[in-house]
């Protein structure tokens, strides 16, 4: 709303992406599985409409796996930890913010790692911790198994600002 008066074409191009992610989410909700591609190229879908709201702030450093692409994954699982970290890492910042999304095949799992800077004496939005919770339990509904998400706060320093890291393994050949 607030770039229709100010960057009406930015608004434009924002309302464009944010009709096709809504299209292509909607394609998804009766999905059993999808292929990793899919969610990922959702994810950059999602991601060029934060970067239409924070312009040269956001940067985003990718290092996906060739062979990750054709791997089936449950739908909408790696959103919240994309959103959580455009969140937590944006919100309450003046300055550039890059994040990093890594995936790669490791034994029989995809492993999807993300991490963004974490301050945490900064004054971020307080959430409720929905987002990782519901992502606990479904990894639990889906796979029986409780050691499927990983989280750590002040994971590593970098430039004096440390990070704050999400990885989620997801088994390639469920039992």
């Amino acid at each position: 709303n607030a770039l229709i008066g100010k960057e009406p074409q930015n608004a434009r191009i924002m309302l464009q992406q944010l009709s096709e992610y809504l299209r292509n989410t909607l394609k998804k909700e009766d999905k059993d599985l999808i292929f990793f591609q899919e969610e990922l190229e959702d994810l950059r879908l999602y991601l060029s409409i934060e970067k239409v709201r924070f312009g040269h702030r956001l940067t985003i450093e990718e290092h996906i796996q060739e062979n990750c692409g054709a791997m089936k994954i449950p739908p909408f699982l790696l959103q919240p930890l994309v959103e959580n970290a455009v969140k937590y890492g944006l919100y309450g910042t003046i300055g550039a913010v890059e994040i990093h999304i890594k995936a790669f095949l490791e034994a029989d799992f995809l492993s999807f790692i993300i991490t963004n800077p974490y301050d945490p004496e900064a004054v971020t939005p307080k959430g409720t911790g929905f987002g990782l919770e519901s992502i606990k339990r479904r990894l639990y509904l889906l796979f029986a198994r409780n050691d499927l998400l990983t989280i750590k706060p002040n994971w590593e320093v970098r430039k004096d600002n440390p990070y704050f890291l999400a990885q989620i393994k997801i088994p390639v050949n469920p039992a």
